[in-house]
């Protein structure tokens, strides 16, 4: 793990100090099942902790599905796609990422997390958008027609779901976490396909598709060097510390 601590900006409410945790290695699997358990980590208001990491293939399913008839011969059909089955918190569906995937997750805290939670989508999403407009990718928020993971706060771009995000919260704490397909979105649709027939759930296998289907070449080190420029800035503490 590759631990990198930025500018400190000025120790007020709105302004926080950014810490960003690296791990490009393809091989962490748990943080994804133990996301929401990691807001326990995060102590300091006057820090914003940035996780940026490539997961080993993993299918992320939520305690929604753990009572679906079919769970338990879905799982067994996620490991003989080469992806590890864990469960994650409520919400969405069944999610999968490998390591050409990127996750990215961020911790803070608010007197009242539940009160601005869509504000908190606007914001970083907005920060997503651009950076994936640098890349060349046009996108927009909303839900697809029986898309992945269904959520409305979804960017998508001709079709493709592009970014997945959620949010967790526990008392003060709150995490924002996203994930994206860089390439090789082959395996992941394939192994989604068959566990969302198992689990008799709604899914177009066009909705899943990754940066190269949209024809962009790049590489999950690229990608997060752009999110960290985007994600380390003055602007973007201020915006989050005003939603405290």
């Amino acid at each position: 793990m590759q631990e990198i601590d930025v500018t400190v900006f000025a120790a007020s409410r709105s302004m926080m100090r950014p810490r960003f945790l690296v791990d490009l290695s393809g091989t962490q699997l748990g943080y994804i099942a133990k996301g929401a358990a990691a807001l326990r980590d995060v102590v300091d208001p006057q820090e914003l902790m940035i996780r940026l990491y490539c997961p080993a293939p993993v299918v992320a399913f939520t305690t929604r599905e753990l009572r679906r008839p079919g769970y338990q011969d879905a799982t067994r059909a996620a490991r003989s796609h080469g992806f590890t089955p864990v469960v994650r918190g409520p919400g969405g569906h069944a999610a999968a990422y490998h390591q050409q995937s990127l996750c990215i997750e961020v911790f803070g805290t608010a007197q009242d997390p539940r009160r601005r939670i869509h504000e908190r989508y606007e914001v970083f999403n907005e920060a997503l958008r651009n950076v994936l407009e640098d890349l060349g990718v046009s996108t927009h928020q909303g839900q697809l027609p029986a898309e992945y993971c269904p959520g409305e706060s979804s960017l998508m771009s001709h079709g493709v779901k592009v970014v997945g995000s959620a949010q967790r919260l526990s008392g003060s704490r709150w995490m924002w976490g996203a994930g994206l397909i860089i390439s090789k979105a082959v395996s992941i649709k394939s192994a989604l396909t068959e566990i969302y027939a198992l689990l008799g759930l709604e899914l177009n296998p066009s909705t899943i598709g990754s940066l190269e289907d949209l024809n962009v070449r790049t590489t999950p080190e690229e990608c997060a060097s752009r999110i960290r420029e985007r994600f380390d800035t003055a602007d973007l503490y201020s915006a989050v510390g005003s939603l405290s």
